[in-house]
């Protein structure tokens, strides 16, 4: 579930306690799609773009860890 949340826009360059927090309470893949699509539709989610925005400028390691990930993903 955190490969959801780490390639889902305004999730994906959230610091890890962020993307556990919203993890745990969610135990299977449909009730965090319920949750990711009940966020966009009903609240402001520009608290999130504004903590995306600051994490990419000063937590590089947010940056790295996303780039990481990905590499290990696709194999590139």
């Amino acid at each position: 579930m955190r490969l959801v949340l780490l390639t889902k826009p305004p999730y994906d360059y959230q610091l890890d306690r962020n993307i556990d927090a919203v993890l745990e309470g969610i135990s299977d893949i449909e009730t965090l799609a319920d949750f990711i699509a009940e966020e966009s539709s009903e609240g402001d989610q520009s608290f999130l773009w504004e903590v995306r925005s600051r994490n990419l400028k000063t937590h590089p390691e947010v940056k790295q860890r996303n780039e990481t990930f990905f590499r290990q993903f696709w194999g590139t």
